[in-house]
């Protein structure tokens, strides 16, 4: 009997024949992790296994161990994995601008200071030297426990 072809949480494939799998973000507590993105309104969707077969992929012995769950806001799914047996030790991005690739994500609120304080009491932090409003709108960067950049924007007031 042949496996289904995974593709993520989203199960459906556009009109083009592809689909949005999700984004993959390196954590170094995954349990830490679930939390923060909870009380950012994202839901768990499913934890899975990576198996062994994508050690060479990842950069890993071929014996390792790693936990992984997929969480969705908003239809958008985020894949948290946590290397147990060989964790991450390169620094997160430093955000837009500083270097290639992912730069950050971004929450909008009606409620700055709402989201600020869940970022805070949930293991983040509020970069309020990088704060700023144009268009109508206040933006600040936040980080995640583990540093990856969210942009935080909400119409000024």
């Amino acid at each position: 009997m042949a496996l289904p072809v995974r593709w993520g949480p989203n199960r459906e494939l556009g009109p083009d024949g592809m689909v949005l799998g999700g984004l993959s973000m390196s954590v170094g507590d995954l349990d830490r992790s679930i939390a923060f993105y909870a009380a950012l309104g994202f839901e768990m969707s499913e934890a899975f296994q990576i198996l062994p077969a994508y050690a060479p992929m990842l950069e890993q012995a071929a014996e390792f161990t790693a936990r992984a769950i997929y969480m969705r806001r908003d239809g958008i799914p985020i894949e948290l994995v946590q290397m147990v047996s060989a964790p991450a030790t390169a620094p997160p991005s430093a955000g837009l601008g500083r270097q290639l690739g992912l730069a950050h994500i971004r929450i909008g609120t009606d409620d700055l200071a709402r989201a600020e304080a869940l970022v805070k009491a949930h293991g983040g932090s509020v970069l309020d030297d990088l704060r700023t409003t144009a268009n109508g709108m206040t933006y600040v960067y936040a980080t995640d426990p583990d540093g990856m950049r969210i942009l935080l924007s909400a119409p000024a007031g």
